[in-house]
C-alpha cells in the first residue's frame, strides 16, 4: 500500500514529461501491473527475472553517463541548472521503484553493486533517484553495501519480523521505535542517513484498489488531451515469462503509424538510429546490400526489440531450432510480418515450405500469415506443404540462384526470403519423380552458399 500511496501522489503532482517512473516487480510480483498504462511509467517490469531487473538500472547508469555528456556541454553540473540554462529543454526527473530490490543483485552481484553505487552517488544530480524496498535492509550478495546506503539519506521502516539488522539504519532509539510499531501502517522515519536522534513516527496514507484505478484512469484522460504528454506517454511493459505481443514493440508501432513503406535511403536513415532513439539499432546498414530488417521478439533488455538484418553477403541466413512446433511457427510468423511492415512488395518476396504435420502443434501455421497478411497486402508469397514439391521447388531456387550469379547488377531485384519449416522432413526426402534426396542435398547448399 505504501508504495501505491507514493507513487500515486507523485503522478498527481508531477507531469509525465517532469517525472517518469521505472517500476520493478519482484520475481513473483505483480504488484505493479495496474500502471501499465499510467503516463510516467516509462518501464513496468512484472515478475522480473534478475537478468531483466538488471537491464533495467543498466539502462538508468546509460541514461544518467549520457546526461551528464550533456551537462558538460553546455557548462552546467546538475539538472537543476542545466533546466536554468534551458528551460525549454525537457528533462524529466527519473525514479526507480524496485519492490523486492535484492533481486537485482541476484544475476551479476559485482556488477549490478556498482551500478547502484553509481547511481546513490551522482544519479541525484542527474535527476535519477533511487527506491529500494523490500521486508529486510540488507541483500545477499550486495556488494558495496555501506558505501551505497551512505548514499540514501531516507529511510523508512514499517513493521517487522527482525528487528536485529536495524540499528545501523536507525540507531538504537530507532531500534527501539520500529520494535514498537504494533499495527500496519504504523512507520519509523528517517531522513538524516540514519541518525539515532532523528527518527520519527508517522502513519501512511491508505489507498484502495479501486480509488487506485481511478486516480490512474483521471491521469490517462489528461494525458490524452495534452500532445505533449502523449509523446512521453508509451511505456515499455514486461510481463514476466510471457511472450511479448507483436504490437507492444515500440519500434513497430512507430513503424505502423507511418503513411507508407519507407525508401532506401529513408530506411537505412531509421535502421542507424539506435533503437534508444526510436531506431532499429542496426549500424552497419548498407542501402547498396539491399538489407531486409527482420523483428522476432525481445531481448530482456529496457529498448530490446530484437532485430537483425539479412543483407546480400555471406554467411546471412538464420538457423532456429527447438522441439516446440508451435514456438517456432509464432517467432516465423512475427518474423514475416515485420518483414511487411517494413519492406514494401517491391522490396521483397516469399517463398515458404512448411512440412511440420497438421496434426501437430503449429502444423502449417505459415498458412495463416500468407492468407492473412502477404496476400492481402499484394507481397508475392508462395507456400507449399507438399514434400514433392517442395523438392522441386528447392531445384528451382537453385536455379535462380545460378541465374542471378550472372546478373553484374541486382540493386533492381527483390530479395527473396525463403523459409523451410520443417527442414529435417525435407532434407530426409528419399525419391520423388524427378528430383532425390541427392538433388536436395546438392541444391541447399548453393542456396545456402550462393543465396
Amino acid at each position: 500500500n505504501f508504495l501505491h500511496v507514493l507513487i500515486s501522489g507523485l503522478a498527481l503532482r508531477y507531469s509525465p514529461h517532469e517525472l517518469q517512473l521505472y517500476l520493478v516487480d519482484g520475481k513473483s510480483g505483480v504488484g505493479f501491473k495496474r500502471y501499465e498504462r499510467l503516463p510516467h511509467a516509462k518501464v513496468v517490469s512484472l515478475q522480473t527475472s534478475p537478468l531483466l531487473a538488471l537491464s533495467v538500472i543498466r539502462d538508468l547508469l546509460v541514461e544518467m553517463e549520457a546526461r551528464y555528456e550533456l551537462f558538460s556541454q553546455h557548462g552546467v553540473d546538475s539538472i537543476i541548472s542545466y533546466r536554468n540554462v534551458h528551460p525549454e529543454q525537457l528533462m524529466p526527473r527519473l525514479l526507480l521503484v524496485a519492490d523486492e530490490y535484492q533481486n537485482l543483485f541476484e544475476s551479476d552481484s559485482d556488477e549490478a553493486s556498482s551500478i547502484i553505487a553509481k547511481l546513490a552517488e551522482k544519479g541525484r544530480a542527474a535527476g535519477i533517484h533511487l527506491l529500494l524496498s523490500s521486508q529486510r535492509f540488507v541483500a545477499q550478495g550486495m556488494r558495496k553495501s555501506d558505501y551505497i546506503f551512505n548514499n540514501i539519506a531516507m529511510r523508512i521502516s514499517l513493521q517487522l519480523s527482525d528487528v536485529g539488522s536495524v540499528v545501523e539504519f536507525f540507531g538504537q532509539k530507532g531500534r527501539k521505535m520500529i520494535k514498537e510499531l504494533d499495527r500496519p501502517g504504523l512507520v519509523v522515519i528517517n531522513d538524516n542517513l540514519g541518525e539515532d536522534t532523528s527518527n520519527r513516527r508517522g502513519m501512511t496514507a491508505m489507498l484502495s484498489d479501486a480509488e487506485s484505478k481511478k486516480i490512474n484512469k483521471e491521469l490517462m484522460i489528461r494525458a490524452e488531451s495534452s500532445d505533449v504528454f502523449r509523446e512521453n506517454c508509451v511505456p515499455t511493459v514486461f510481463q514476466g515469462n510471457e511472450s511479448p505481443e507483436f504490437m507492444s514493440s515500440k519500434t513497430m508501432k512507430a513503424i505502423l503509424s507511418l503513411p507508407g513503406w519507407l525508401k532506401q535511403d529513408e530506411l537505412e536513415s531509421l535502421a542507424k538510429q539506435s533503437i534508444r532513439n526510436g531506431g532499429l539499432g542496426i549500424a552497419n546498414w548498407h542501402s547498396s546490400q539491399q538489407p531486409l530488417a527482420v523483428m522476432s521478439g525481445r531481448l530482456f533488455e529496457v529498448h530490446g526489440d530484437f532485430l537483425f538484418s539479412f543483407q546480400r553477403k555471406g554467411n546471412e541466413h538464420l538457423l532456429l531450432v527447438g522441439d516446440n512446433a508451435s514456438h517456432a511457427c509464432a517467432l516465423m510468423s512475427s518474423s514475416l510480418a515485420s518483414v511487411a511492415a517494413i519492406h514494401s512488395s517491391d522490396q521483397v518476396q516469399f517463398h515458404l515450405i512448411d512440412l511440420v504435420p497438421p496434426e501437430m502443434s503449429g502444423g502449417r501455421g505459415l498458412k495463416a500469415i500468407v492468407a492473412g497478411l502477404l496476400e492481402p497486402l499484394g507481397y508475392s508469397a508462395i507456400l507449399l506443404d507438399d514434400e514433392i514439391k517442395a523438392a522441386e521447388s528447392i531445384r528451382a531456387l537453385a536455379s535462380i540462384v545460378d541465374e542471378r550469379k550472372k546478373y553484374s547488377d541486382l540493386i533492381e531485384q527483390p530479395s527473396l526470403l525463403i523459409i523451410v519449416n520443417g527442414l529435417e522432413d525435407l532434407t530426409t526426402i528419399s525419391l520423388a519423380e524427378g528430383c532425390s534426396h541427392s538433388d536436395v542435398k546438392q541444391d541447399l547448399p548453393k542456396i545456402v552458399r550462393y543465396g
